[in-house]
Protein backbone atom coordinates (compact mmCIF):
# COMPACT_ATOMS: atom_id res chain seq x y z
CA UNK A 1 0.00 0.00 0.00
CA UNK A 2 2.29 2.51 1.17
CA UNK A 3 4.55 1.56 -2.33
CA UNK A 4 1.81 1.98 -4.28
CA UNK A 5 1.07 5.34 -2.77
CA UNK A 6 4.85 6.82 -3.24
CA UNK A 7 4.99 5.54 -6.76
CA UNK A 8 1.47 7.65 -7.20
CA UNK A 9 3.05 10.69 -5.40
CA UNK A 10 6.28 10.21 -7.56
CA UNK A 11 4.06 10.08 -11.10
CA UNK A 12 2.08 12.84 -9.49
CA UNK A 13 5.29 15.10 -9.33
CA UNK A 14 6.45 13.90 -12.63
CA UNK A 15 3.46 15.39 -14.51
CA UNK A 16 3.44 18.63 -12.43
CA UNK A 17 7.13 19.30 -13.30
CA UNK A 18 7.65 22.24 -15.76
CA UNK A 19 9.53 21.72 -18.60
CA UNK A 20 12.10 23.96 -18.31
CA UNK A 21 15.34 25.69 -20.87
CA UNK A 22 18.44 26.96 -18.85
CA UNK A 23 20.74 29.20 -20.98
CA UNK A 24 24.13 29.71 -18.91
CA UNK A 25 26.72 31.66 -20.74
CA UNK A 26 28.10 35.50 -20.97
CA UNK A 27 25.71 37.94 -22.24
CA UNK A 28 26.57 41.17 -20.90
CA UNK A 29 28.25 44.13 -22.67
CA UNK A 30 28.38 44.33 -26.80
CA UNK A 31 30.85 42.20 -27.31
CA UNK A 32 28.05 39.17 -26.17
CA UNK A 33 25.32 41.33 -28.81
CA UNK A 34 24.75 38.86 -31.13
CA UNK A 35 25.17 36.02 -28.75
CA UNK A 36 22.34 37.23 -26.82
CA UNK A 37 19.96 37.51 -29.78
CA UNK A 38 20.63 34.42 -31.33
CA UNK A 39 19.52 32.97 -28.30
CA UNK A 40 17.20 34.84 -25.87
CA UNK A 41 14.93 36.35 -29.09
CA UNK A 42 13.40 33.23 -29.56
CA UNK A 43 9.46 32.73 -29.58
CA UNK A 44 9.72 28.73 -31.09
CA UNK A 45 11.31 28.24 -27.78
CA UNK A 46 8.11 29.32 -25.63
CA UNK A 47 6.38 26.41 -28.27
CA UNK A 48 7.90 23.69 -26.33
CA UNK A 49 9.30 24.74 -22.79
CA UNK A 50 7.24 25.95 -20.40
CA UNK A 51 9.99 28.20 -18.23
CA UNK A 52 13.40 29.10 -19.51
CA UNK A 53 15.68 30.68 -17.29
CA UNK A 54 18.86 32.96 -18.28
CA UNK A 55 22.19 32.59 -15.80
CA UNK A 56 23.89 35.20 -17.00
CA UNK A 57 28.36 35.28 -16.38
CA UNK A 58 28.97 38.94 -15.07
CA UNK A 59 28.16 41.61 -13.29
CA UNK A 60 25.88 43.85 -15.92
CA UNK A 61 22.51 43.10 -16.10
CA UNK A 62 20.98 42.86 -19.74
CA UNK A 63 17.83 43.13 -21.71
CA UNK A 64 16.45 39.33 -21.84
CA UNK A 65 12.83 39.84 -22.50
CA UNK A 66 10.46 37.60 -20.15
CA UNK A 67 13.10 35.12 -19.82
CA UNK A 68 13.71 34.40 -15.80
CA UNK A 69 17.21 35.32 -14.89
CA UNK A 70 20.17 35.28 -12.81
CA UNK A 71 23.56 35.66 -11.90
CA UNK A 72 25.45 32.72 -12.10
CA UNK A 73 29.39 32.68 -11.60
CA UNK A 74 31.71 31.95 -14.25
CA UNK A 75 34.78 32.25 -12.19
CA UNK A 76 33.90 31.63 -8.14
CA UNK A 77 35.75 34.40 -6.85
CA UNK A 78 34.47 37.15 -8.74
CA UNK A 79 31.31 36.32 -6.03
CA UNK A 80 30.59 39.27 -3.45
CA UNK A 81 30.83 38.19 0.01
CA UNK A 82 27.99 38.07 2.56
CA UNK A 83 27.58 35.14 5.56
CA UNK A 84 24.22 34.06 3.94
CA UNK A 85 25.98 32.72 0.58
CA UNK A 86 29.33 32.08 2.68
CA UNK A 87 27.77 29.31 5.48
CA UNK A 88 25.72 27.70 1.99
CA UNK A 89 28.70 27.17 -0.07
CA UNK A 90 30.92 26.01 3.14
CA UNK A 91 27.92 23.31 3.21
CA UNK A 92 28.12 22.44 -0.34
CA UNK A 93 32.03 22.82 -0.22
CA UNK A 94 31.69 19.92 2.01
CA UNK A 95 29.91 17.71 0.34
CA UNK A 96 31.65 18.02 -2.82
CA UNK A 97 34.56 17.26 -0.49
CA UNK A 98 32.66 13.39 0.08
CA UNK A 99 31.44 12.71 -2.95
CA UNK A 100 34.03 13.76 -5.53
CA UNK A 101 37.34 15.14 -3.52
CA UNK A 102 39.71 15.49 -7.18
CA UNK A 103 36.55 17.36 -8.87
CA UNK A 104 36.35 19.89 -5.95
CA UNK A 105 40.30 20.30 -5.91
CA UNK A 106 40.42 20.85 -9.63
CA UNK A 107 37.88 23.51 -9.56
CA UNK A 108 39.67 25.18 -6.18
CA UNK A 109 43.32 24.95 -8.64
CA UNK A 110 41.91 26.51 -11.31
CA UNK A 111 40.26 29.38 -9.29
CA UNK A 112 43.63 30.17 -7.99
CA UNK A 113 44.78 29.73 -11.43
CA UNK A 114 43.03 33.19 -12.57
CA UNK A 115 44.07 35.11 -9.90
CA UNK A 116 46.07 38.19 -11.16
CA UNK A 117 48.94 38.02 -8.83
CA UNK A 118 51.61 35.24 -8.07
CA UNK A 119 51.61 32.90 -5.82
CA UNK A 120 54.81 33.26 -3.29
CA UNK A 121 54.77 32.72 0.69
CA UNK A 122 54.74 36.89 1.12
CA UNK A 123 52.28 37.69 4.16
CA UNK A 124 50.48 39.85 1.59
CA UNK A 125 49.88 36.66 -0.45
CA UNK A 126 48.68 34.23 2.25
CA UNK A 127 46.08 37.40 2.55
CA UNK A 128 45.05 37.56 -0.61
CA UNK A 129 44.63 33.75 -0.76
CA UNK A 130 42.99 33.20 1.99
CA UNK A 131 40.35 36.29 0.45
CA UNK A 132 40.40 34.30 -2.42
CA UNK A 133 39.35 31.37 -1.23
CA UNK A 134 36.11 32.96 0.96
CA UNK A 135 34.76 34.45 -2.21
CA UNK A 136 35.16 31.28 -3.70
CA UNK A 137 33.16 29.75 -1.00
CA UNK A 138 30.60 32.46 -1.94
CA UNK A 139 30.41 31.69 -5.15
CA UNK A 140 29.49 27.82 -4.24
CA UNK A 141 26.90 29.06 -2.10
CA UNK A 142 25.17 31.04 -5.28
CA UNK A 143 26.07 28.11 -7.17
CA UNK A 144 24.44 25.74 -4.94
CA UNK A 145 21.18 28.07 -3.91
CA UNK A 146 20.94 28.47 -7.69
CA UNK A 147 20.80 24.43 -8.08
CA UNK A 148 17.69 24.33 -5.13
CA UNK A 149 15.96 26.89 -6.96
CA UNK A 150 16.30 25.32 -10.13
CA UNK A 151 15.44 21.97 -9.19
CA UNK A 152 16.94 20.16 -12.49
CA UNK A 153 15.03 16.95 -13.60
CA UNK A 154 14.92 14.40 -16.36
CA UNK A 155 13.01 16.34 -18.52
CA UNK A 156 14.75 19.53 -18.19
CA UNK A 157 17.44 21.00 -21.07
CA UNK A 158 20.27 22.95 -20.28
CA UNK A 159 22.62 24.94 -22.66
CA UNK A 160 26.20 25.41 -21.32
CA UNK A 161 28.67 28.47 -23.16
CA UNK A 162 32.37 28.04 -21.77
CA UNK A 163 31.80 24.53 -20.71
CA UNK A 164 35.98 24.76 -18.90
CA UNK A 165 35.03 27.96 -16.41
CA UNK A 166 34.71 27.02 -12.65
CA UNK A 167 30.99 27.34 -12.60
CA UNK A 168 30.21 26.00 -15.77
CA UNK A 169 32.15 22.75 -14.40
CA UNK A 170 29.76 22.72 -11.33
CA UNK A 171 26.74 23.17 -13.27
CA UNK A 172 27.72 20.52 -15.97
CA UNK A 173 28.40 18.30 -13.18
CA UNK A 174 24.67 18.94 -11.82
CA UNK A 175 23.35 18.19 -14.89
CA UNK A 176 24.36 14.76 -15.61
CA UNK A 177 23.74 14.02 -12.36
CA UNK A 178 19.83 15.15 -11.96
CA UNK A 179 19.49 13.30 -15.61
CA UNK A 180 18.61 16.31 -17.37
CA UNK A 181 20.03 17.32 -20.90
CA UNK A 182 22.87 18.68 -21.26
CA UNK A 183 23.96 20.78 -24.59
CA UNK A 184 27.15 22.36 -24.91
CA UNK A 185 27.65 25.53 -27.31
CA UNK A 186 30.55 27.74 -28.28
CA UNK A 187 31.72 30.17 -31.16
CA UNK A 188 32.43 28.13 -34.32
CA UNK A 189 35.94 27.98 -35.69
CA UNK A 190 34.14 30.07 -38.92
CA UNK A 191 34.18 33.35 -38.51
CA UNK A 192 30.13 34.50 -37.14
CA UNK A 193 29.09 31.22 -36.13
CA UNK A 194 28.79 29.41 -33.36
CA UNK A 195 27.83 25.80 -32.90
CA UNK A 196 25.71 23.60 -30.51
CA UNK A 197 26.31 20.19 -29.76
CA UNK A 198 25.41 17.44 -27.41
CA UNK A 199 28.32 15.18 -27.35
CA UNK A 200 30.95 17.37 -26.72
CA UNK A 201 33.50 20.83 -28.28
CA UNK A 202 35.69 20.65 -31.05
CA UNK A 203 37.38 17.42 -31.11
CA UNK A 204 34.65 15.89 -29.10
CA UNK A 205 31.85 17.06 -31.72
CA UNK A 206 29.63 14.52 -33.80
CA UNK A 207 31.77 15.44 -36.70
CA UNK A 208 34.12 14.19 -35.31
CA UNK A 209 32.27 11.38 -33.52
CA UNK A 210 30.86 10.13 -36.38
CA UNK A 211 33.43 10.78 -39.05
CA UNK A 212 32.56 8.19 -41.70
CA UNK A 213 29.13 9.48 -41.94
CA UNK A 214 29.89 13.02 -41.59
CA UNK A 215 31.96 13.24 -44.31
CA UNK A 216 29.42 11.29 -46.89
CA UNK A 217 26.96 14.57 -46.08
CA UNK A 218 26.61 15.51 -49.39
CA UNK A 219 27.74 19.01 -50.70
CA UNK A 220 27.14 20.37 -54.28
CA UNK A 221 29.34 22.31 -57.00
CA UNK A 222 27.58 25.73 -56.23
CA UNK A 223 27.68 25.40 -51.99
CA UNK A 224 31.06 24.98 -52.15
CA UNK A 225 31.02 28.29 -54.58
CA UNK A 226 29.43 29.73 -52.08
CA UNK A 227 31.75 29.03 -49.66
CA UNK A 228 34.65 30.11 -51.52
CA UNK A 229 33.05 33.56 -51.92
CA UNK A 230 32.63 33.48 -48.01
CA UNK A 231 36.07 32.42 -47.26
CA UNK A 232 37.48 35.18 -49.47
CA UNK A 233 35.50 37.59 -47.39
CA UNK A 234 36.37 36.82 -44.24
CA UNK A 235 40.21 36.97 -45.27
CA UNK A 236 39.47 40.43 -46.93
CA UNK A 237 37.90 42.03 -44.22
CA UNK A 238 40.28 40.38 -41.74
CA UNK A 239 37.33 38.93 -39.69
CA UNK A 240 37.82 37.07 -36.70
CA UNK A 241 35.67 36.33 -33.32
CA UNK A 242 38.08 38.62 -31.41
CA UNK A 243 37.55 41.61 -33.51
CA UNK A 244 37.81 44.77 -31.19
CA UNK A 245 39.57 42.46 -28.52
CA UNK A 246 43.35 43.44 -29.47
CA UNK A 247 45.56 46.47 -28.79
CA UNK A 248 45.15 49.36 -31.22
CA UNK A 249 48.62 50.25 -30.40
CA UNK A 250 50.61 46.88 -30.52
CA UNK A 251 52.25 47.00 -34.55
CA UNK A 252 54.83 44.96 -36.51
CA UNK A 253 57.02 48.01 -37.02
CA UNK A 254 59.43 46.52 -34.22
CA UNK A 255 59.99 43.49 -35.39
CA UNK A 256 62.93 42.57 -37.73
CA UNK A 257 63.34 39.48 -39.09
CA UNK A 258 66.25 38.17 -40.88
CA UNK A 259 65.49 36.90 -44.35
CA UNK A 260 66.03 33.49 -45.63
CA UNK A 261 65.08 31.53 -42.50
CA UNK A 262 61.48 29.47 -41.62
CA UNK A 263 59.48 31.86 -39.62
CA UNK A 264 56.93 29.85 -37.40
CA UNK A 265 54.53 31.44 -35.19
CA UNK A 266 53.88 29.38 -31.76
CA UNK A 267 50.00 30.20 -31.36
CA UNK A 268 49.55 31.16 -27.52
CA UNK A 269 46.02 29.45 -26.51
CA UNK A 270 43.95 30.38 -23.44
CA UNK A 271 44.95 28.34 -20.90
CA UNK A 272 42.23 29.17 -18.12
CA UNK A 273 39.25 28.62 -20.20
CA UNK A 274 40.37 25.69 -23.09
CA UNK A 275 40.65 23.22 -20.46
CA UNK A 276 44.09 23.11 -20.78
CA UNK A 277 44.57 23.77 -16.87
CA UNK A 278 44.24 22.61 -14.56
CA UNK A 279 46.89 20.12 -15.36
CA UNK A 280 45.87 17.16 -13.18
CA UNK A 281 42.49 16.57 -15.05
CA UNK A 282 41.97 14.17 -18.03
CA UNK A 283 40.84 16.70 -20.32
CA UNK A 284 43.80 19.00 -20.07
CA UNK A 285 45.85 15.36 -21.66
CA UNK A 286 43.44 15.02 -24.13
CA UNK A 287 43.55 18.34 -25.07
CA UNK A 288 47.33 18.77 -24.57
CA UNK A 289 49.54 15.34 -24.32
CA UNK A 290 52.48 17.09 -24.75
CA UNK A 291 52.26 20.80 -23.30
CA UNK A 292 51.10 21.70 -19.66
CA UNK A 293 51.11 24.99 -20.84
CA UNK A 294 52.19 27.59 -23.72
CA UNK A 295 55.27 28.33 -22.01
CA UNK A 296 56.63 24.50 -21.66
CA UNK A 297 55.26 24.59 -26.06
CA UNK A 298 57.13 27.64 -26.68
CA UNK A 299 60.54 26.70 -24.93
CA UNK A 300 60.48 23.51 -26.45
CA UNK A 301 60.16 25.25 -29.94
CA UNK A 302 62.98 28.07 -29.03
CA UNK A 303 64.90 25.26 -28.37
CA UNK A 304 64.30 23.18 -31.80
CA UNK A 305 64.62 27.05 -33.39
CA UNK A 306 67.83 27.36 -31.96
CA UNK A 307 69.40 24.22 -33.09
CA UNK A 308 68.12 24.83 -36.44
CA UNK A 309 68.18 28.38 -37.36
CA UNK A 310 64.56 28.88 -37.46
CA UNK A 311 62.82 32.19 -35.94
CA UNK A 312 59.98 31.80 -33.64
CA UNK A 313 57.30 34.63 -33.05
CA UNK A 314 54.33 33.95 -30.22
CA UNK A 315 51.35 35.91 -29.32
CA UNK A 316 49.27 35.16 -26.45
CA UNK A 317 45.29 35.31 -26.57
CA UNK A 318 44.07 38.53 -26.53
CA UNK A 319 41.65 37.14 -23.63
CA UNK A 320 44.51 36.40 -21.86
CA UNK A 321 45.98 39.88 -22.31
CA UNK A 322 42.64 41.38 -21.45
CA UNK A 323 40.83 39.86 -18.75
CA UNK A 324 44.23 38.22 -16.74
CA UNK A 325 47.07 40.42 -16.83
CA UNK A 326 50.27 39.15 -15.39
CA UNK A 327 49.75 36.17 -16.79
CA UNK A 328 51.39 36.91 -20.32
CA UNK A 329 54.58 34.95 -21.66
CA UNK A 330 57.19 38.16 -21.21
CA UNK A 331 60.20 39.01 -23.77
CA UNK A 332 63.37 38.94 -22.65
CA UNK A 333 64.59 35.42 -21.81
CA UNK A 334 64.26 33.60 -25.09
CA UNK A 335 67.53 34.94 -26.96
CA UNK A 336 67.45 35.75 -30.63
CA UNK A 337 65.29 33.27 -32.09
CA UNK A 338 62.53 34.14 -30.50
CA UNK A 339 60.18 37.61 -30.76
CA UNK A 340 57.19 38.00 -28.40
CA UNK A 341 54.54 39.84 -29.65
CA UNK A 342 52.03 42.14 -27.79
CA UNK A 343 48.20 41.51 -28.26
CA UNK A 344 48.15 42.62 -32.25
CA UNK A 345 45.77 41.43 -34.72
CA UNK A 346 46.25 37.99 -35.65
CA UNK A 347 45.76 38.77 -39.04
CA UNK A 348 49.20 40.86 -39.16
CA UNK A 349 50.68 37.71 -37.98
CA UNK A 350 50.30 35.46 -40.88
CA UNK A 351 51.85 37.94 -43.49
CA UNK A 352 54.87 36.61 -41.66
CA UNK A 353 54.55 33.18 -40.61
CA UNK A 354 55.70 30.13 -42.81
CA UNK A 355 53.98 27.47 -40.13
CA UNK A 356 51.59 28.06 -37.30
CA UNK A 357 52.12 25.78 -34.30
CA UNK A 358 48.75 25.31 -32.11
CA UNK A 359 46.74 23.23 -29.75
CA UNK A 360 43.43 23.01 -30.65
CA UNK A 361 42.19 26.87 -31.12
CA UNK A 362 40.15 28.80 -33.81
CA UNK A 363 43.59 30.25 -34.39
CA UNK A 364 43.99 27.01 -36.67
CA UNK A 365 41.23 27.86 -38.98
CA UNK A 366 42.40 31.58 -39.46
CA UNK A 367 45.72 30.34 -40.47
CA UNK A 368 44.24 27.87 -42.83
CA UNK A 369 41.95 30.57 -44.22
CA UNK A 370 45.04 32.30 -44.92
CA UNK A 371 47.07 29.54 -46.50
CA UNK A 372 49.64 29.24 -43.68
CA UNK A 373 50.17 25.64 -42.92
CA UNK A 374 49.32 24.11 -39.42
CA UNK A 375 51.31 21.90 -37.34
CA UNK A 376 48.58 20.08 -34.84
CA UNK A 377 49.83 19.66 -31.54
CA UNK A 378 46.56 18.13 -30.30
CA UNK A 379 43.25 16.72 -31.12
CA UNK A 380 40.87 19.38 -32.57
CA UNK A 381 37.63 19.35 -34.81
CA UNK A 382 39.53 19.30 -37.81
CA UNK A 383 42.29 16.51 -38.77
CA UNK A 384 45.38 15.88 -40.87
CA UNK A 385 43.82 13.91 -42.87
CA UNK A 386 40.71 16.32 -44.21
CA UNK A 387 43.44 17.75 -46.10
CA UNK A 388 46.11 16.59 -48.84
CA UNK A 389 48.88 18.84 -47.26
CA UNK A 390 49.03 22.63 -45.00
CA UNK A 391 47.45 20.39 -42.01
CA UNK A 392 50.67 18.41 -40.20
CA UNK A 393 50.88 16.13 -36.86
CA UNK A 394 53.22 14.07 -34.94
CA UNK A 395 53.55 15.45 -31.52
CA UNK A 396 56.90 16.31 -30.32
CA UNK A 397 58.88 14.32 -33.02
CA UNK A 398 61.29 16.76 -34.10
CA UNK A 399 61.93 14.82 -37.65
CA UNK A 400 58.11 15.56 -38.05
CA UNK A 401 58.41 18.87 -37.41
CA UNK A 402 61.14 19.75 -39.79
CA UNK A 403 59.41 17.84 -42.64
CA UNK A 404 56.36 20.20 -41.78
CA UNK A 405 58.42 22.91 -41.63
CA UNK A 406 59.47 21.98 -45.33
CA UNK A 407 56.16 20.82 -46.62
CA UNK A 408 54.79 24.57 -45.53
CA UNK A 409 57.35 26.03 -47.92
CA UNK A 410 56.84 23.96 -50.60
CA UNK A 411 53.16 22.93 -50.79
CA UNK A 412 51.36 25.32 -49.04
CA UNK A 413 48.01 24.70 -47.84
CA UNK A 414 44.69 21.82 -49.83
CA UNK A 415 42.72 24.85 -50.46
CA UNK A 416 40.50 23.15 -52.51
CA UNK A 417 39.78 20.14 -49.53
CA UNK A 418 39.52 23.07 -46.79
CA UNK A 419 36.67 24.52 -48.94
CA UNK A 420 34.74 21.05 -49.21
CA UNK A 421 35.74 20.70 -45.58
CA UNK A 422 34.36 23.94 -44.62
CA UNK A 423 30.83 23.87 -47.23
CA UNK A 424 30.43 20.23 -44.91
CA UNK A 425 30.97 22.13 -42.11
CA UNK A 426 28.63 25.08 -42.29
CA UNK A 427 25.90 22.84 -44.24
CA UNK A 428 26.12 20.27 -41.15
CA UNK A 429 27.07 21.42 -38.42
CA UNK A 430 27.60 25.66 -38.16
CA UNK A 431 25.03 28.54 -37.70
CA UNK A 432 25.41 31.83 -38.39
CA UNK A 433 24.59 34.23 -35.91
CA UNK A 434 22.01 35.78 -37.82
CA UNK A 435 18.94 35.86 -38.98
CA UNK A 436 17.94 32.77 -41.71
CA UNK A 437 17.57 35.26 -44.81
CA UNK A 438 21.33 36.62 -43.84
CA UNK A 439 23.10 33.68 -43.31
CA UNK A 440 25.21 31.04 -45.45
CA UNK A 441 22.93 28.03 -46.44
CA UNK A 442 20.16 29.79 -44.57
CA UNK A 443 21.42 28.52 -41.20
CA UNK A 444 20.72 31.04 -39.29
CA UNK A 445 19.18 31.47 -35.55
CA UNK A 446 15.45 30.73 -37.33
CA UNK A 447 16.45 27.28 -38.43
CA UNK A 448 18.26 26.52 -35.52
CA UNK A 449 15.33 26.76 -33.25
CA UNK A 450 13.26 24.42 -36.14
CA UNK A 451 16.17 22.46 -35.82
CA UNK A 452 16.57 22.33 -31.99
CA UNK A 453 13.00 21.54 -31.44
CA UNK A 454 13.00 18.48 -33.70
CA UNK A 455 16.27 16.88 -32.40
CA UNK A 456 13.94 17.63 -28.96
CA UNK A 457 10.91 15.24 -29.96
CA UNK A 458 13.31 12.99 -31.49
CA UNK A 459 13.55 13.85 -35.48
CA UNK A 460 17.37 13.31 -35.57
CA UNK A 461 20.45 12.63 -33.36
CA UNK A 462 22.06 15.32 -33.42
CA UNK A 463 21.11 18.89 -33.91
CA UNK A 464 22.44 20.48 -36.66
CA UNK A 465 21.45 17.85 -39.17
CA UNK A 466 18.71 15.35 -39.98
CA UNK A 467 20.74 12.43 -39.45
CA UNK A 468 20.01 9.64 -37.68
CA UNK A 469 22.60 7.07 -35.85
CA UNK A 470 22.22 3.36 -34.08
CA UNK A 471 24.18 3.87 -31.04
Amino acid sequence: MFKSHQQFKMKSLKKTRSKKLIIAGSFANDINKLKREFWLNSVEARTYFEEIHVLVNGRVNVDIGSFKQAYFPGWLWHTKFNWSRFFCGAIYFLILLLQSPKFIYEVVALEYKTLPFSLNWHPVTALKLSKTFITCVCGLGLVFRTFIRLDLSAQDTVVVWSEHVTGMRLLKRKVRRSGARLILSEYGELPGTMFICDRGMFHESWPLLFKEKFSALPVSIDEVGEMKKHIHNIVNECISSKVGQYDANSNLEAINLPKGKPVIYVNGVQAHASGLLPRSSKFSHEYSPYFGSNYEMLKYFANLAKKNDWIIIFKDHPNTCNYFPGQEICDGEWGEHVKILGNIDIYKIFTLADLTVSLGSKTVYLSLLNQVPVYLMGPYSINSDDLSCGLYTGGMSEEAIISAVEAAQNHGVDVEGLTVYLTRMMKYFYYSMDDDSNSLFGRGRQQFWKDFLDYMKGGRSFISAKVKVME
